[in-house]
């Protein structure tokens, strides 16, 4: 997926550079902003099964207990 983004990315912001004018620039930080977004999805995904682990390693300890 990063890679995929990483490559659109790239080509927005070359549409964006052939421009030549402001409208470029906002469509350039649009594509950050999405890229942003990507990234911050990828990162929440790790993070839930992150706590899934988290989550059961407790219930274990909690049911040793």
């Amino acid at each position: 997926m990063t890679h995929y983004s990483q490559r659109v990315f790239a080509a927005l912001a070359s549409r964006a550079a052939d421009a030549g004018d402001e409208s470029g620039q906002t469509f350039v930080e649009y594509a950050l902003v999405l890229v942003l977004v990507a990234v911050a999805v990828s990162v929440l995904a790790a993070w839930t099964n992150l706590d899934t682990a988290i989550g059961n390693a407790l219930q274990s300890v909690a049911n040793a207990l």
